[in-house]
């Protein structure tokens, strides 16, 4: 099991939690890929090279390119506008990975304070197959749970993203999705 530091966190002490020693960085062991653990700051955590924060603006124009990089399908909401706006609105629920410098992974949250979304969970082609996906899922689900989502939809429009979505506990569901495009 990798472990995870996480500025802040709190170790569970039966229905109580107490802070970790040692100042600043905290050490928390990560259960398949998903952290339990409050957050201070600069709200980031890092497990064995990668770092997962929130999305800032300077991010949104290589956020844009790793999509594309990564075969994210193209939406007329792609744009460092929309981007921007997201950031500014959603509080939080644009994640970036980096590893050694570099942006190699994003997600999306979405909560409309009935449940929860997930959005754009994009890899760089290079980093695939190495837990980055598991860990923004565990730290993007993290966050929804906190807003009070009981239940989190997962959007994916891919064969490979089926089988990623189904490999953790989410089920496929028979709803039909439909959208509506405003220019």
């Amino acid at each position: 099991m990798p472990a995870v530091r996480i500025q802040g966190a709190q170790e569970p002490r039966g229905d109580k939690t107490r802070p970790l020693g040692l100042a600043g960085w905290r050490v928390c062991l990560v259960n398949l890929g998903l952290v339990f653990a409050n957050r201070a700051a600069d709200d980031s955590t890092t497990m064995n090279g990668l770092r997962i924060r929130e999305g800032q603006h300077e991010d949104c124009d290589s956020v844009l390119a790793l999509w594309r990089l990564a075969g994210v399908r193209p939406s007329v909401t792609d744009t460092p506008e929309r981007l921007r706006l997201f950031i500014e609105k959603s509080g939080g629920l644009l994640l970036v990975a980096e590893a050694a410098g570099q942006r190699v992974g994003t997600v999306l949250g979405g909560w409309d304070q009935w449940r929860g979304h997930i959005y754009r969970l994009a890899v760089h082609p290079d980093y695939r197959r190495r837990g980055i996906a598991r860990a923004l899922v565990g730290e993007i689900e993290r966050r929804l749970q906190d807003r009070g989502a009981a239940r989190i939809y997962a959007l994916t429009y891919t064969e490979d993203g089926a089988a990623f979505w189904a490999s953790l506990p989410y089920e496929r569901t028979s709803d039909t999705a439909y959208v509506r495009t405003f220019r």
